[in-house]
Parts: structure tokens; C-alpha cells; sequence
């Protein structure tokens, strides 16, 4: 409510900067861009001010709150209360005070919990904000590209500089640099120059890496030129961005320059994409004295993937031989010689002491959390353990299950100390932690389950079923010893001491949905929540724990394991599984405690995914995927309809028709695989319902609430024939082609089912060629299943060849029961950028082409690009 009326009028001026980027218009839309700005600046004021707010009354909140748990938790109210009946001289006035201050704590607690949830709605504005603001930068840069200036050489560069009134006599003294390294910079696009209001500025858009090492970050003391000066630095890694080049792209590239570190090759570094940050400033530089310069600063957080005591020789070239962080020199080569970077390790306590540039404070924060080795407070990710079949191992084998315990102990023990966790207390074999950063959480609990194979079990243990080595088919070890199961879960809790142990002790939403979580998963299985991959789905890399020499460096597999209803709400649950234990990743059995009501989502829920589960590399005995309709789905032309209504109504409309397709997948059967901006690929098990189900959605969409102005739409409005609607809002264009994948694995990022091979690619090629409400599928499919008791039919368009296909198929469109799909009018043949009728005169005699052209397998993302392409 208070940056709303803000942000209408920054978008409103906004609108105007692109308009007023040319000519002699130049200097409006600078004068437009300052006014967004400022007033994007006043929204994050307005936010960051209500924040500090709502912070400051929880503070003040929590506090009472701890007064008034002291007052009822160890004084003289709670020994009256537990005194026998007789002994107490208790009146009925203390009774009450005991009752009001009870209620106060509650009131109290209630408050928190509010105040808590307003903050998590202030802070996603605020991301949202920033996004926009971004968005008005983007279109600031595009007005000033016009008034870029690139001299081709250093003389032109110097009369330039002259012209504009800066001196060139401070260039080239002291630490300063010379007007040749400015002519190189600009042509190997570093930098660029450009008029801002006639005033000449360099324009640089430095990447800056904070590579951390637990609580230590790189810095760069000094740097030695080529001409032998030594320039003092006392920063980050930084390298500067192209104009062409993403921020993550200058980052490696500046990690492998300056390091001399591949990440392609050597990958012991992950990027945090997640705490990416952007801001802009100008200032005075001391490399060119009398030159402005604008910097574009795109922040990077990194993380160093070993702990103490790893032996990769890679990381004592950057000062971490033993993972014990020292200082070290590297050199890069440039066109006019070598400069030497000399770099330390230094604790962010004292990088930030010594004012070290690019150190915000939540990262600083984040860090000294996890050195402090202090517990989490207001959020964390909490972990539930448990061993599997502990109890018939006792019964089975006391004296050695005593000896493997105390091994199990000591290793999780040893765990905690490494991944920053803090132990909440533990109940025989079970563990319970606390993490302050779910990325510590998760690769703990695949630390864990690595070094458990490793460990010098007793002996006997090994001969026990439920504790003995298991190899797959391709001689790879899976298990070996105790099976440890792991539910993690992320967010709020709240924390008390208990008045036994005096140990920090927790309640709260997180900690309950982490028991509950992991009562699911089999032993020697990570299973995690929602929220916690939320956390780390654009970090996976950081989440790998230590992987030791004989094992992948790959990140961490995610597989969607469908949602669980816990208590009064329904968690969406993945496992997270490290590569070299792909196999592990079995079809969950009946431990559960709920279940699944979204079958659409669940990676085990896809056709065939159960049987052909393919991450065993080349397996020889697993069966080869079953056949499988694959289906995409696309609102036709809806970016018309977009624009014609405007980015709110559009979003609603869109969000309609995306109901609707999700409602008519899980009606018939249906796996969602990808969806992006109204565009499905899914997945059927039976041709059939595959069928049934594209009828179903064109007649859902004629019956759903569209608004007024997207059916005064011309794409999009309602058509009367022969006193029947045919038409009316979002068209569904349909494609679908049955066939056998190549290969069946959970998504990188998402954990649903991928599939690949030409059918997937067939699929989007048929969808694209369809028009709005039509849908077309290859006709011995629909031959083959059609029974006299089915009342659709099809329409026949002939032989067509498709883009990137090698064979011409012979397609149909499809004909529902409902008199909208007899009236409508489709051509007879289809035609479209990647599809067009078959001519044997050009194509070859017969059905076959005159040449055959080698078809690729497709996977979801590049068939939903196509698709989208041709949408």
C-alpha cells in the first residue's frame, strides 16, 4: 500500500526513457531515467523502511516475550504451581496473575508469527521491485548506447580526452595507467566511453567473485604491472563483463584467468546464482585521474567445494593445500607483458575491519553464522535422522550393533563440525540438527551418506541384510553398513532451553515438517522439502558436499517425489541424490505417511519412469523404456491477446488457461513434464487418454470465465455458428506422437521426468504446424486405437514433412463428439515455418524423401523452445 502508488508513477515515467532515447531527445531521456530511478530508490526506502519497522516491533515483541517466559518458567509462580495439594498458601489473585500472563504469552507468540509472515511478503516485493529496476536500467543503457564514443586509436583516444577538458598528465604516474591500456581496454570491450549530459564517462561493468572458503574470503592484496610498479588492490576478484557476455560467463572466465582455475575441468568452485546482485555507481577512479567512471556492478557470491584436510592438488595452487587457507601468487599474461595478483585468505571478520570493497552485509552475516557455529535462530534447516532396521539389528547382534553405533556417532559428529551444523539432541540412533544454510544441510546428508560406506564397520555387521555391501549390475558399490535415512526441511522455528541439558532446543513449523519428511524416504535416502529446494535449486553445485578422488564431481541429481499431506498442508518433497549413487534412487516404498495427491508431479508417477529409470550409465539389464505419448500443448497467439489486454489481465488469462490444462491431465492420466509461459509438454501412458484428454481441454476452454476484454479479442472472441459456440477465449493448439524414448531421467533442475528422442521433437513439430483448437496426430496412431464404441474422429491432411525430421508422416486432425469441432474450419493441409505439405517431386517417389537427414534426440527444454518458436 505504500509503494504501490510509487510504482505506477516510476513505470509510468519509465515508459517514456526508450522513446526519448534518439537525437536530440538524448538528454530527456536521461532526465526521465534519474526520475525512475530516484523513485525506484523511494519504493525500496518505503519497503526497507516498513521492514526495519515490522523488525524493530518483533525485537521488541520477542523480548517481552522472553521477560515473560523467565516469569513463568523458573520463579516462584511455577514452583507454586507444582507444589502438592496443602503445601502452597497460593490465593486465587496469583492463579489469575498465572492465567493472564499465560494468555499474554500466547497473544505474544501470536504476534510474532504475524509480524513474521508480514515480513516475508514485504521482502518477495521487494524482489520483485528490484527486478523491475532492473528492468528500467536495461532500458537506460539502450538510450545511452547512441552516445557512445569508440576512437580507433590512442591518438584519437587523447584528442578525445583533451576535448573534453581531461588532463593527460596525471596518466601513467604513480599507480595510475596510461592512455594505451585505456585504448586496449575499449578495444577488447572492457570499457566503453560515452556522453552523459556532455560530460565524458568510462563506463565498466566489473563482476566481482567473493570466492569464500567456510570463513574466509579471497582477497587481493597488491597487484605487480608490467612495467614492474606494484598497485595496491585490498579487493575482490573482478573482472570485467563484455557487452555480449552474461555475468556468470565474466565470472568463470575471470576465475580462470586470474586463478588459473577451469571450472569446466576442475570443478572444486560453485557459483550461488541465487545471491547474485547488481548495482550502479559512478565515481572518480585512480586508473585514469579526471575520467568519470560509471561501474555496473554485478556481485557473485562463489563457494569453495572442499573442507579441511582434502588433498586436491588444484587447490594448493590458490593457498589451500590441505584445506588450510595461506597466501599465494598468480600471473596473467597480457599484450604488454606479465602482472603478478598477490592473494590471501582472510576471515570476513577482518576483511570487513579493513573496509575490503564488495563485502555486503547478509553475506558477512551468513558467513560469521556458520563460524560462530552458534545455533540458527529465527530459520533453519533442520534434519531429522534415523538408521534403518536399527531395531532387529539389536535384536539380532547387541554387542556389534553397540560397536557400529559408536562409529555412526562419531561420524555424524565429525559431519556436523565440517557443514557448520549444530546437534539438537538425539534419541538412540537418531539425530536431530540444526543448519543455519539448507546448501550446508543438504550436502551434509550426502557427505554422510559417502562416508558411510567408508567407515570400518565391526565385524559381523556386514553380514547382516540390512547392513551389507549391495553392488548394481556395472559392479559400483551402493551400500555398505548402516543405512541412514535423512528428512530435511527449512524455515521458521522457535527456539527455548531445555531445563535439563540447557542445550538450545526447538519447535516451530520447520522442525515438525523435517520429522515428517523424513519418515519417508528408504535408508540411504535424502529426501527434502518444498522450501529447502527452493533454497538450492540455483545451487546444486554448492550442495555436493566433498566428493572424494574415485568419485563424479557432478552436481547432485534432484528427482520430484511427488506432494505429502503433513498435518493440515500439502509439502511438495524431492530427493536429492549424489550422482555416483544414482542408482539408489528407487521407486519409494510403502513407508510413507500420506499420499500423493498431485500424481502429475512425481518423477515415479511419469509413463514408464518406473521400469526404465536410465541413470545406471549403460546398464545392460534394465528393460528398455516403454512406448509413451508425448503431448504439447500451447495457448495459441495469446502474446496478441497479451499485448491487447495488458500484462495484468494478460496474466490472469494466461494463468485461466494453464488451470485448465492441469485440471484435464490429472482428469485422464496425464504427466506433467515442463510447462513455460502457457506452453506444455506432458506425457500419457495410453494413446487413448491422450486423446480424450486434448477434446476435453478444447471444450473446457469454450466454458471457462474469460474477462470482457479478452473476448473482444479478435483471437480470442466468441464465435456463434448454427446457434452453437465454436469458439470462445484461449485456443489450445495440440501435437502428439507415440514412440519410444531413448531414455527416461529426472530434470537437472526441476526432478520431474525428462525424456528423450525423436518423439519428443516429433511431438512439438506436430503441435507447431496445428492451428488455435486443432489437434493434430500422426494417423496410424489414431487408426490403431480407434473402437466403433469411441464417438471421436479425424479429418485427414496427408503427408507432411516436418523440420528436422527425417521421414514424412502421414497426419490427421482430431474430431470431438461436440458440434464446435465439425464447424470449425481448418485448411486441409497444414503449414508452418517447420511443417509443409509433401511433394514427391521435391521430396523423393513414394513416401521417403530424397535425402534422409540425421534426427537428434530431443530433450524438454529444446522441444519447449521449438515449440514455443513455433507457438
Amino acid at each position: 500500500p505504500v509503494a504501490g502508488p510509487v510504482m505506477a508513477q516510476a513505470l509510468d515515467a519509465g515508459a517514456g526513457v526508450v522513446s526519448a532515447s534518439s537525437g536530440s531527445r538524448r538528454d530527456q531521456s536521461d532526465e526521465i531515467w534519474e526520475e525512475v530511478r530516484g523513485l525506484m530508490c523511494g519504493i525500496k526506502d518505503c519497503v526497507s523502511s516498513e521492514f526495519q519497522r515490522l523488525r524493530t516491533v518483533i525485537d521488541t515483541t520477542e523480548k517481552r516475550l522472553g521477560q515473560a517466559n523467565v516469569k513463568d518458567g523458573g520463579g516462584k509462580v511455577r514452583k507454586v504451581l507444582r507444589a502438592p495439594a496443602g503445601k502452597t498458601a497460593a490465593s486465587n489473585g496469583s492463579e489469575e496473575s498465572v492465567a493472564t500472563m499465560r494468555q499474554q504469552i500466547q497473544d505474544l507468540r501470536l504476534q510474532v508469527n504475524i509480524l513474521e509472515s508480514q515480513n516475508k511478503e514485504l521482502q518477495q516485493q521487494l524482489s520483485e521491485l528490484s527486478k523491475e529496476y532492473d528492468g528500467a536500467m536495461r532500458m537506460h543503457l539502450a538510450a545511452l548506447s547512441a552516445a557512445r564514443i569508440t576512437p580507433n586509436s590512442v591518438a584519437e583516444l587523447e584528442q578525445v580526452l583533451v576535448k573534453h577538458h581531461i588532463a593527460l598528465e596525471g596518466f601513467g604516474v604513480g599507480s595510475a595507467k596510461h592512455t594505451h591500456e585505456l585504448q586496449h581496454e575499449i578495444e577488447v570491450n572492457d570499457c566503453s566511453l560515452q556522453l552523459v549530459e556532455s560530460t565524458l564517462e568510462r563506463v565498466v561493468e566489473p563482476v566481482v567473485v567473493r570466492i569464500y572458503y567456510g570463513p574466509h574470503i579471497l582477497v587481493n592484496t597488491e597487484q605487480q604491472l608490467e612495467d614492474g610498479r606494484v598497485r595496491p588492490r585490498n579487493q575482490l576478484l573482478v573482472e570485467k563483463k563484455h557487452p555480449e557476455e552474461s555475468w556468470e560467463a565474466a565470472a568463470i572466465r575471470g576465475i580462470k584467468e586470474e586463478l588459473h582455475i577451469d571450472l569446466d575441468v576442475h570443478p572444486v568452485m560453485a557459483l550461488l546464482r541465487k545471491d547474485y546482485e547488481f548495482l550502479e555507481e559512478t565515481r572518480n577512479s585512480p586508473s585514469y585521474p579526471g575520467l568519470v567512471c560509471r561501474y555496473r556492478l554485478h556481485y557473485v557470491p562463489c563457494q569453495v567445494l572442499c573442507k579441511e584436510g582434502d588433498t586436491n592438488p588444484i587447490l594448493s595452487t590458490i593457498g589451500l593445500e590441505g584445506g588450510i587457507p595461506g597466501t599465494f601468487n598468480t600471473k596473467e599474461k597480457s599484450n604488454h607483458g606479465t602482472k603478478v595478483h598477490f592473494w590471501v585468505w582472510k576471515h570476513v571478520k577482518i576483511a570487513a575491519r579493513e573496509k575490503i570493497k564488495g563485502l555486503p552485509e547478509h553475506d558477512l552475516r551468513r558467513q560469521e553464522n556458520r563460524a560462530s557455529r552458534q545455533p540458527p535462530t529465527r530459520t533453519a534447516s533442520v534434519i531429522f535422522t534415523d538408521v534403518e532396521g536399527s531395531t532387529e539389528l539389536w535384536e539380532a547382534m547387541p554387542e556389534i550393533m553397540g560397536q557400529a553405533i559408536e562409529a555412526h556417532d562419531t561420524l555424524m559428529r565429525q559431519l556436523l563440525h565440517v557443514h557448520y551444523g549444530y546437534e539438537i539432541t538425539t534419541e538412540g540412533d537418531a539425530f536431530m540438527m540444526a543448519f543455519h544454510e539448507p546448501e550446508d544441510a543438504v550436502a551434509f546428508g550426502l557427505d554422510l551418506h559417502r562416508r558411510l560406506m567408508k567407515v570400518d564397520w565391526p565385524k559381523g555387521l556386514l553380514s547382516a541384510p540390512k547392513a551389507a555391501p549391495v553392488m548394481d549390475s556395472m559392479g559400483n558399490l551402493l551400500f555398505k553398513g548402516l543405512r541412514v535415512r535423512c528428512g530435511i526441511a527449512t524455515g521458521a522455528v522457535k527456539m527455548f532451553q531445555d531445563d535439563m541439558t540447557k542445550r538450545v532446543m526447538y519447535t516451530g513449523e520447520a522442525y515438525d515438517r523435517a520429522a515428517a519428511v523424513s519418515e519417508l524416504p528408504n535408508g540411504g535416502q535424502v529426501f527434502i522439502d518444498g522450501d529447502t529446494y527452493d533454497s538450492i535449486a540455483g545451487a546444486l553445485a554448492s550442495c555436493r558436499g566433498n566428493p572424494g578422488p574415485d568419485e563424479e564431481a557432478s552436481n547432485p541429481i534432484v528427482v520430484d517425489e511427488g506432494v505429502y499431506k503433513m498435518g493440515d498442508a500439502a509439502v511438495p518433497v524431492f530427493q536429492v541424490v549424489s550422482s555416483h549413487l544414482a542408482a539408489r534412487t528407487v521407486k519409494l516404498q510403502a513407508v510413507g505417511n500420506g499420499d500423493d495427491p498431485l500424481a502429475t508431479t512425481a518423477y515415479w508417477h511419469a509413463p514408464g519412469a518406473t521400469s526404465s529409470y536410465r541413470l545406471w550409465k549403460s546398464d545392460p539389464s534394465m528393460p528398455p523404456c516403454p512406448p509413451v505419448v508425448i503431448v504439447f500443448i500451447c495457448a495459441f497467439k495469446f502474446k496478441k491477446v497479451d499485448e491487447a489486454v495488458g500484462k495484468t489481465k494478460g496474466s490472469v488469462c494466461l494463468n485461466r488457461f494453464c488451470k485448465c490444462v492441469r485440471s484435464c491431465l490429472v482428469r485422464f492420466n496425464g504427466y506433467l513434464c515442463q510447462e513455460d509461459h502457457g506452453c506444455f509438454m506432458t506425457v500419457f501412458g495410453r494413446a487413448e487418454d491422450a486423446i480424450l484428454m486434448c477434446i476435453e481441454l478444447n471444450i473446457c476452454l469454450m466454458k471457462e470465465d474469460w474477462s470482457p476484454e479478452v473476448l473482444a479479442c479478435p483471437e480470442t472472441q466468441e464465435v456463434v455458428e448454427q446457434d452453437c459456440i465454436i469458439w470462445r477465449g484461449l485456443r489450445a493448439k495440440c501435437g502428439m506422437y507415440e514412440g519410444t524414448p531413448t531414455s527416461i531421467e529426472p530434470h537437472k533442475t526441476t526432478g520431474r521426468a525428462d525424456y528423450f528422442g525423436p518423439l519428443v521433437n516429433r511431438a512439438a513439430r506436430f503441435m507447431g504446424a496445428a492451428g488455435g483448437g486443432q489437434i493434430v496426430a500422426e494417423k496410424s496412431l489414431l487408426a490403431r486405437v480407434h473402437k466403433a464404441e469411441y464417438d471421436w474422429k479425424w479429418k485427414e491432411n496427408g503427408l507432411h514433412i516436418f523440420k528436422g525430421v527425417s521421414d514424412p508422416f502421414d497426419v490427421c486432425t482430431v474430431l470431438g463428439s461436440h458440434p464446435a469441432f465439425h464447424l470449425r474450419q481448418f485448411p486441409d493441409k497444414l503449414s508452418s515455418a517447420k511443417a509443409r505439405p509433401y511433394d514427391p517431386a521435391v521430396d523423393g517417389k513414394g513416401t521417403e524423401p530424397a535425402e534422409k537427414a540425421p534426427e537428434t534426440g530431443y530433450g524438454v527444454n529444446v522441444a519447449l523452445e521449438d515449440a514455443l518458436d513455433d507457438a
